[in-house]
């Protein structure tokens, strides 16, 4: 004898084995097939016609898996896992950290030589020395999200800079006062320390010896 109940946790065992998680959408999903059986029950149908028709009509596991993959959010957007989650959020961080850098500095490169009081300063050869550096840093950043691993290790090297140019910038700012740290600069020196421990680049195979 057809039993609707066991039919239905059958089919949530197969969408979980298929990738479809709980609580949502599978939960979702039962819902919609149960409406189904009813509208379809309410008909005349038997439960055992009305089980396989909502099942047909709702999907099989492989296309639902699809689909919400396809209209998966944010996060399916991100990445499949963690690790490429965790690199692509980094990866968007300095895309847009070293795009508004690179353009305040293009802009300063720009508009400096036209200032009636213009002269060859230091900080005028600083902007031509970072103007590149970010800009190689928006390529590492945009590689990166695109899933070129091997990039990390440059944003991890723009890290590693930026932390020592922050650390010299707080102290000619602050000479011969007494340092002052405001909260602009902890949270970029954060980003820094963050970038270079997290950015690990991929790990080389390990070749088994005979």
């Amino acid at each position: 004898m057809f039993d609707l109940e066991s039919s239905i946790a059958a089919w949530r065992r197969h969408m979980l084995a298929a990738g479809i998680q709980t609580p949502v959408p599978l939960e979702e999903l039962e819902n919609h097939l149960r409406d189904e059986i009813a509208r379809r029950v309410g008909d005349g149908a038997s439960n055992a016609e009305a089980f396989t028709a909502a099942v047909t009509v709702v999907g099989n596991p492989g296309v639902l898996k699809a689909e919400f993959k396809e209209a998966g959010g944010f996060w399916e957007w991100l990445g499949e896992d963690r690790t490429a989650r965790l690199l692509r959020t980094f990866a968007l961080l300095w895309l847009a950290f070293c795009s508004w850098i690179f353009f305040s500095l293009a802009v300063a490169l720009a508009v400096t030589p036209f200032l009636s009081n213009f002269r060859m300063s230091p900080d005028f050869y600083l902007i031509i020395l970072f103007a590149p550096i970010f800009l190689r840093g928006m390529i590492a950043a945009v590689r990166l999200f695109g899933g070129n691993r091997k990039e990390a290790r440059v944003l991890r090297v723009l890290a590693v800079i930026g932390f020592a140019a922050g650390i010299a910038q707080i102290l000619v700012r602050n000479m011969p006062k007494a340092i002052i740290v405001s909260w602009l600069d902890v949270v970029v020196m954060g980003f820094y320390v963050a970038s270079f421990y997290l950015l690990r680049p991929p790990k080389k195979p390990t070749s088994v010896k005979n």
